[in-house]
């Protein structure tokens, strides 16, 4: 009989420690930049003070979200155009639409 641990382990929806690691840090960031944002808009603490709390929050939803996903393309014509998309798409935001 398996234990629970050798179950966890082969388990396709099974993270590594590092993962795990790594989505706590998302949610706190996520949770971070909820609250600050919730409270700057209340006008009883300091906006500037909320902004600082509200990039640190992003800053640690970014990184964790970069460590996380990791993209695997059938084929390197696939893997070209999602590359140029993206590159689309962000200088699309850049300009304001």
């Amino acid at each position: 009989m398996k234990s629970a641990q050798q179950i966890a382990e082969t388990h396709p929806f099974s993270l590594s420690k590092k993962q795990s690691k790594h989505l706590n840090i998302f949610w706190l960031g996520f949770i971070i930049y909820a609250i600050s944002y919730t409270l700057s808009k209340t006008g009883y603490i300091n906006y500037i003070v909320c902004q600082a709390f509200q990039a640190a929050g992003l800053v640690l939803v970014i990184i964790s979200t970069i460590s996380i996903v990791r993209f695997k393309f059938a084929n390197q014509y696939v893997q070209v155009l999602f590359v140029l998309y993206c590159l689309w798409l962000l200088l699309t935001i850049l300009r304001g639409f």
